[in-house]
């Protein structure tokens, strides 16, 4: 997702939603 790389913040989500 384009938008995981919005910002960091959200990419840290996304990452921990991706390992999850």
């Amino acid at each position: 997702m384009l938008v995981c790389w919005y910002n960091l913040w959200v990419r840290v989500i996304c990452y921990g939603l991706t390992t999850a």
